[in-house]
């Protein structure tokens, strides 16, 4: 392999994959999932970003999935909705969801949606 394409190879390595833990917060993502899907964009890096609803109710999972939808279309990186049978607790959605995370994710990390995406920016700036 040319050095070229080891380079290439390096580049596709994940830099960084995030949780964002949810419970009954489908009417605080929408506020919190725009500017953290920006901050990602922004910077550069290769990011993949997961939303695991820890058993908060199907009708709860269909409107995280749906707000969901309509930004992965401008945000690739964002992935479909991981939603747990049952409630239980943040620490398990967020090892769920790092269970998620590609082999060659480089750092695993969790957001907050309560924070207003403050500490998604710091985040992936530190990254």
């Amino acid at each position: 392999m040319g050095w070229g394409a080891f380079l290439q190879l390096e580049r596709l390595r994940m830099d960084c994959f995030l949780v964002i833990p949810c419970f009954n917060e489908s009417a605080r993502v929408p506020a919190f999932l725009g500017p953290l899907c920006r901050a990602i964009e922004a910077s550069g890096l290769s990011v993949g970003l997961q939303l695991v609803d820890d058993g908060s109710g199907s009708e709860e999972v269909q409107r995280l999935r749906k707000l969901v939808a309509k930004c992965r279309d401008h945000y690739p990186f964002l992935t479909e909705v991981y939603a747990m049978g049952k409630n239980r607790g943040k620490g398990a959605a967020i090892r769920n969801g790092w269970g998620l995370a590609p082999d060659d994710a480089r750092v695993l990390g969790f957001v907050d949606a309560d924070d207003g995406g403050q500490a998604a920016g710091a985040v992936v700036a530190d990254s």
